[in-house]
C-alpha cells in the first residue's frame, strides 16, 4: 500500500490506482477516507492527466460498490436474541434438552454441542410421526436432519451419537431405519412404514457421500434424499418391483471429519437444497476438557433411568389411537396432535425468520446463502414444535413465546456452523492450502520464517513464492527480509 502511495507506477496506472483504492476500503475507509488518501497519491492518474477531481470521486465510487458486492457474509454476526431475551432464557426452567446435557456431560468429555443435537434427534425421532404444525404455507413435520463435524477424536464424536441412539432404541427398538444401504433399500424400507419415522443413522457420512460421487448406482440419492426430507410421495419403477412411498419420515443423524466431508462435497450439493436441510454442529477439541476412563457412578446410572423414564412417558402420551368413523364402521387410526403457536410466538418467529433471510440476501452469494439460513430458520421452528410438545403437560402442543426463544437461541448456536460449511464447500486444494498458511501465520504474531514454513506444510521454492505473493497481494500476510531470509507476518 505504501509502495502505491509513494511510488508512480511504471506502467499500469489503472491498475495501481485501482489496487490502492481497494486495499484502502479493504483496511475499514470510508470512501471520503479513500478520496483524501488517493488524491495524495503519486498513482493519481487524473492528476497526473490533469482531469476534473470528480472523475476520481466516481472511480473511487465503483470501487465501492464493487467492494461491497465481495464482501462476504460478515464473520461478526449479529445475535438474534436481544440482551432482555437472553436474560430471561437463562431464568426459564430447564428442559428434556438441558436434562438429557446434563447427564450425559457427566458421563464423559465429549463436546456438549453433540449432546445438544442427540437430545433434539431422540424428540425428532419419536414425535415427528405424529406431531404436525398447520401452518399458511402447509403442514410442516418436525423431522430434522442433523450432521456432526469433528476435528479429532478427542472431540469424542462417535461417543455421543452412540449414547443418542443407544437411549433412542432403549425407548423405541424399532427406530433405526438403516446403517447403510442402496437407495432402493432405504425406499423399500420407507415404504412399509409410513408416516412413522426411521433414523438413518450413519457414524462415517464422508464414506456414503464419496460412493455417491463415484458409484453409478448411488445415482439419484442425494435427490431423492432430498425430496424425502420434505415428505414428499415417490414412486420408483425397478425391473421386478415397484416402490411406492406415501407421507416418509425420515430423520438423518451422522457425522464425519469436517475435513474429509468439506473435500468432498462441492457447492451443487448447497445449491440443490441437500445441504441446508442438514444443521450442522461442530466443535474444537479442548485438552482441558479430557477426562480419564472409570468406571460408571450409581449417580450416572439413576439419571440416565430417569431420562429413560421420561421419554417412555412421552411415547405413550403421543403414541395413542383414535376412532374415527368410516361410514357405518370404526377404524382405529394413529391419533394426530396439531401444534399452535401463540401470536407472540408466531410475531417472534417472523422477525427472526426475516432477519436470517436478510443476512443471506446481503451476502456475496445470496443463491447459497439465502436457501441455507432460511431452511435454518424452518429447522428452528420444528425445533420449537418438539420442545413445545416434549414440555406439554396438559395434553395440547403450544409453542409460546418462551420456547420459541430457547429455539432460536439453538439456531444462533448453529447459524455459525452452517455458514462455515456451505462457505468452503467446493473450494479448490489451492485455496485451503492458501487458508491454513494464513491461519498459521496469523497464529504467531512474532512472524515465521519462511523455511519454517516451506517444512510445515510441504513446500518447494517455487510453490512458497506463489503462495506468498497471493498472500501479500490479498492483504493477508506482510513479507519481511531478515538478512538473507524472510519472516512473514499477519497484517
Amino acid at each position: 500500500m505504501l509502495v502505491l502511495y509513494n511510488q508512480e507506477p511504471h506502467e499500469d496506472w489503472s491498475k495501481a490506482l485501482w489496487r490502492l483504492e481497494m486495499l484502502l476500503l479493504e483496511a475499514g475507509m470510508s470512501r471520503e477516507e479513500c478520496f483524501v488518501v488517493t488524491h495524495a497519491s503519486k498513482c493519481n492518474k487524473f492528476e497526473r492527466d490533469h482531469r476534473p477531481i470528480t472523475y476520481l470521486w466516481k472511480d473511487i465510487c465503483r470501487a465501492y460498490a464493487r467492494f461491497q458486492a465481495s464482501k462476504p457474509v460478515p464473520t461478526e454476526l449479529d445475535p438474534l436474541l436481544t440482551e432482555s431475551e437472553q436474560t430471561r432464557l437463562r431464568e426459564m426452567s430447564p428442559t428434556f434438552v438441558d436434562r438429557y446435557v446434563a447427564w450425559a456431560k457427566s458421563r464423559g468429555d465429549a463436546a456438549w454441542q453433540y449432546h445438544q443435537v442427540g437430545a433434539i434427534c431422540i424428540l425428532s425421532s419419536l414425535l415427528s410421526g405424529v406431531v404436525k404444525l398447520p401452518t399458511s404455507f402447509g403442514v410442516i413435520v418436525p423431522n430434522l436432519w442433523f450432521m456432526i463435524l469433528a476435528d479429532t477424536t478427542l472431540t469424542r464424536k462417535s461417543t455421543a451419537m452412540d449414547m443418542t441412539m443407544e437411549l433412542l432404541l432403549d425407548v423405541e427398538p424399532d427406530a433405526v431405519l438403516a446403517t447403510d444401504g442402496s437407495l432402493e433399500g432405504l425406499l423399500q424400507s420407507l415404504s412399509a412404514r409410513p408416516s412413522r419415522p426411521g433414523v438413518f443413522w450413519r457414524d462415517e457420512f464422508s464414506g456414503l457421500l464419496e460412493m455417491i460421487r463415484k458409484k453409478d448406482y448411488y445415482a439419484g440419492m442425494i435427490e431423492s434424499l432430498t425430496k424425502l426430507y420434505d415428505g414428499k410421495y415417490q414412486k420408483r419403477v425397478l425391473r421386478k418391483e415397484v416402490i411406492e412411498i406415501r407421507d416418509p419420515v425420515l430423520i438423518v443423524f451422522c457425522g464425519g471429519i469436517r475435513t474429509r466431508i468439506l473435500n468432498i462435497v462441492d457447492q451443487e450439493y448447497v445449491i440443490s437444497g441437500f445441504f441446508p436441510r442438514f444443521i450442522f454442529v461442530e466443535a474444537q477439541s479442548d485438552i482441558s476438557q479430557y477426562r480419564p476412563i472409570g468406571p460408571m457412578t450409581e449417580i450416572q446410572d439413576n439419571k440416565r433411568a430417569v431420562l429413560l423414564e421420561e421419554l417412555q412417558s412421552l411415547r405413550d402420551k403421543f403414541n395413542s389411537d383414535m376412532i374415527i368413523h368410516v361410514g357405518d364402521q370404526e377404524v382405529s387410526t394413529k391419533r394426530v396432535w396439531e401444534a399452535t403457536l401463540t401470536p407472540e410466538a408466531w410475531d417472534r418467529y417472523n422477525q427472526f425468520e426475516r432477519s436470517m433471510v436478510r443476512l443471506g440476501l446481503q451476502s456475496i452469494s445470496p443463491e447459497i446463502y439465502m436457501p441455507t439460513l432460511d431452511r435454518l430458520s424452518k429447522s428452528g421452528l420444528k425445533v420449537a414444535v418438539l420442545l413445545a410438545a416434549a414440555e406439554s403437560t396438559n395434553g395440547e402442543v403450544v409453542v409460546d413465546l418462551d420456547i420459541m426463544l430457547r429455539s432460536i437461541a439453538y439456531v444462533e448456536q448453529w447459524r455459525e456452523f452452517s455458514l462455515d460449511v456451505v462457505t468452503n464447500a467446493g473450494k479448490s486444494m489451492s485455496e485451503k492450502q492458501l487458508e491454513a498458511i494464513a491461519k498459521y501465520i496469523h497464529n504467531h504474531a512474532d512472524g515465521v520464517p519462511r523455511s519454517r514454513l516451506m517444512q510445515n506444510f510441504h513446500l518447494n521454492a517455487r510453490e512458497t513464492e506463489l503462495l506468498l505473493q497471493t498472500l501479500d497481494q490479498r492483504g493477508l500476510a506482510r513479507r519481511v527480509k531478515d538478512g538473507r531470509a524472510e519472516r512473514l507476518y499477519p497484517t
